[in-house]
C-alpha cells in the first residue's frame, strides 16, 4: 500500500545540500531536535486515507523549525497544504511539489482549515478552498520564506544535514523488526514520508501514524530514505529577508 509518498528523479534545477547553491547554516549542532517537535496529528483520523504523509510530514518540519527559532507553537493545515498541492489529483505526492507548493502559496492556520470529526470522507478532506482561506494562507507567504534541498540518501549527509533543520525522510510502512524496530524489506520501495528528528544507533522519526499509541519510532540505519529532504525557513521583516543563524 502506498500512504502518499511519489517519488520523482530530481529536475535541473533542485538543489542538492552540500552540492549547489549556498549551504544551509548548522543552527543545531547537536542534530537533535526532540524538545521541539510539535503535537501530533494523525492523517487516518475518523477513518479517512487521504495519502497526504507528504504534507504531513513537511508540516511537522516547519512547525518543529519555527519552535527551535522563534519559540512559537504553530499548528498549520495538513489539510490545506494537500490540497492546494494537488495530493488528491495524484493520491499521494512528493516533497519537491509539496514544498514548492507551500512556498507558493504559504499555508492555512489549522483552526482556519481544520481536520476535525467534521471530515468524514476523502470528498470532504479535499473540499475545494475558498478564495478567503487563500488569502489567509498567503499570510504565511508574507511572514515567512521557506526553502528546501535534497540531502544525499548517506548517514554522513543525513547526520550533517541534521544540524540544519529536521528532514522529510522517505520509508517503507511498516516492516515491524522482533525488537519493536522498522526497517525496509529487501527489494521494496519506500511508499510513506515521515519526519526525522535524530540520528543515533538508529533513525529516530516522527509519524503521521500511531502505533500502539505513540506516532516515535525507530528504523534501522541500513535502511537509509530513497529520498529526504532538509529546510530553511526565515523570518521576513519589512520586505526583506532577516536570515537566522
Amino acid at each position: 500500500m502506498n500512504y502518499g509518498l511519489i517519488i520523482e528523479p530530481p529536475k535541473p534545477e533542485d538543489h542538492v545540500l552540500g552540492v549547489s547553491g549556498p549551504p544551509f547554516p548548522e543552527i543545531n549542532p547537536s542534530g537533535d531536535w526532540t524538545a521541539y517537535l510539535p503535537s501530533p496529528e494523525v492523517q487516518n483520523l475518523n477513518g479517512i486515507e487521504p495519502y497526504a504523509c507528504v504534507s504531513f510530514a513537511t508540516s511537522n518540519v516547519i512547525e518543529t523549525l519555527v519552535r527551535f527559532l522563534f519559540g512559537q507553537e504553530r499548528n498549520w493545515s495538513d489539510r490545506f497544504l494537500a490540497k492546494v498541492s494537488g495530493t488528491d489529483e495524484r493520491m499521494g505526492n512528493s516533497p519537491q511539489i509539496v514544498a514548492q507548493a507551500w512556498r507558493d502559496n504559504g499555508c492555512a492556520n489549522e483552526f482556519d482549515w481544520s481536520f476535525d470529526a467534521k471530515i468524514t470522507t476523502f470528498q470532504k478532506f479535499y473540499a475545494i478552498l475558498t478564495n478567503e482561506i487563500k488569502t489567509l494562507a498567503r499570510a504565511t507567504d508574507a511572514e515567512y520564506e521557506v526553502r528546501y534541498k535534497i540531502v544525499p540518501s548517506n548517514l554522513e549527509a543525513i547526520k550533517q544535514a541534521l544540524t540544519c533543520s529536521p528532514l522529510t525522510f522517505s520509508t517503507h510502512a511498516w516492516s515491524r523488526n522482533p525488537d519493536g524496530t522498522y526497517s525496509r524489506p529487501q527489494g521494496e520501495t519506500d511508499n510513506h514520508d515521515v519526519m526525522l528528528y535524530k540520528l543515533d544507533d538508529l533513525f529516530r522519526i516522527f509519524d503521521s501514524y500511531s502505533n500502539e499509541g505513540s506516532v516515535l519510532k525507530s528504523i534501522q540505519l541500513n535502511s537509509t530514505p530513497m529520498v529526504c529532504y532538509a529546510y530553511q525557513i526565515t523570518r521576513k521583516v519589512a520586505n526583506e529577508q532577516s536570515w537566522i543563524q
